[in-house]
Parts: structure tokens; C-alpha cells; sequence
């Protein structure tokens, strides 16, 4: 598996693991993010707060992401196996971001914006509070890595203090993966954060070879979409 091609897998499934699942169809923004639409309103709210190109910097290349088939199917075993139900009827909108890429960095971003605040600290939660998260995670990203192909090895741990600050309603868990990549085992590491603010949820894996993304790239990225949330809570 080339390395590149297995980077742009794990983003997508990183970003599957920490955000709620939905089966609406996505279509392209003129921003280059991509939507599932089911409020007006609500979906200005987060297409205001996506993490956008000027949060990055100009170092970073900004592509277009559309969730897939698969992307849905394993945000549906993630929740499956945290016991949360689908939040498909939950979901009043959702956007990603563009896929942001500097050598072999890559972040990805989710806002959801939910109907109701419980649902929202519900979901961060089952994340943050349950013995479950870790294997969950573990087993959807070994589950990716094998789909891959090639043999793997997965550690999941809490990050303390998380990005974002102390004020902030944030959970974080570092993936350090071993992975068959170009014919040797390749070292990575994924940062996937969750945050709420009200009923809005956001998103964001941060990923690169041998080392985490520095915190400050972290701390700003999740200030960035927070600060930007004008979300009424119910």
C-alpha cells in the first residue's frame, strides 16, 4: 500500500470514528466544503464555523472531501460499538471541511449542529466517559488498516490536556499506528478531537509520520471553529 493512498484512508476513517453518522447525500459548496442540508439555518451556522483555508495558513492544500459509501458504514459501526444509536434523525446539518495537506500532514473537519443540546453532550459523552471509546476506536482503525491490506498495529490513548483549552467541552485520543506502507512498517499518528458548544458538535483528525501535528496547529484549528459557532441551544 503507498503511503499517501494509506494516509488519505485513515483520514477519512478518523473523521468517521469522531463524528455522528448520517445518509443524507452530500453535495460540493462553492467553499469547497461539502453539506448534508436539512435546516437553513442551521446550515449557515456551520458552514460559517468549518475549518476553512485561512485557518491553515497558506502552507496547507485545501481539496474538496466527499464522504463516501464506506465512510457511512464505518461511522455506523463506530456507533454501534460505542451502544449510541444512529444520529440520523438527530442531524439538522452537517459540513466538512476540505481536505488540508502539507507533505504527509493531513486535517480534516466536521461540524454537526444536532436538535437539541443533551444530544450533543450525549454523544461527546460516549466519547469522553465510557470504557468503550478506546476499543471502539482501536477496532475501527485496525478494521481500515486491514481493508488496506497488509498487517497492523494500533495504541489508542486519551490526550490530557486536549487542544482547545480548558474552557472548552473537548475530548481527545492519539492513534499511533504501525502500518505495511510502501514495503516496510510506517509509523503515523492521528489526533482525533471532539468538542460541543450548544447542540453544535465539531470534528477534526490531524495526522502525520512518526509525530503528532504540534499543539499549537491543534489548539488553533478547534479555537478557529468554536469561536465562530453562533449555535442557540434547546
Amino acid at each position: 500500500m503507498n503511503i499517501r493512498l494509506l494516509l488519505a484512508g485513515i483520514v477519512v476513517a478518523a473523521a468517521a470514528g469522531c463524528s455522528s453518522s448520517n445518509h443524507a447525500s452530500s453535495t460540493p459548496l462553492p467553499s469547497s466544503a461539502t453539506s448534508s442540508v436539512k435546516s437553513g439555518t442551521d446550515q449557515q451556522i456551520a458552514q460559517t464555523a468549518i475549518l476553512n483555508q485561512q485557518d491553515m495558513g497558506p502552507d496547507y492544500l485545501g481539496t474538496p472531501f466527499t464522504p463516501d459509501a464506506q465512510y457511512y458504514a464505518d461511522d455506523e459501526a463506530f456507533n454501534v460499538c460505542l451502544g449510541r444509536p444512529s444520529s440520523a434523525t438527530h442531524e439538522k446539518a452537517k459540513i466538512f471541511s476540505p481536505r488540508f495537506t502539507e507533505d504527509f500532514k493531513v486535517i480534516l473537519g466536521t461540524v454537526t449542529i444536532v436538535d437539541a443540546n443533551d444530544t450533543a453532550q450525549a454523544a461527546i459523552a460516549a466519547l469522553r466517559d465510557t470504557p468503550k471509546a478506546v476499543p471502539c476506536l482501536h477496532d475501527s482503525m485496525i478494521t481500515l488498516l486491514n481493508r488496506s491490506g497488509g498487517s497492523s498495529q494500533v495504541s489508542v490513548s486519551q490526550v490530557s490536556p486536549p487542544p482547545g483549552g480548558t474552557d472548552v467541552d473537548v475530548v481527545a485520543y492519539r492513534l499511533q499506528i504501525l502500518a505495511d506502507a510502501d514495503g516496510q512498517r510506517t509509523p503515523l499518528v492521528v489526533d482525533m478531537v471532539n468538542a460541543v458548544k450548544g447542540r453544535a458538535e465539531i470534528a477534526i483528525s490531524f495526522q502525520d509520520l512518526n509525530q503528532p501535528l504540534p499543539a499549537e496547529i491543534q489548539d488553533r484549528a478547534v479555537r478557529a471553529m468554536l469561536d465562530r459557532l453562533r449555535v442557540e441551544g434547546r
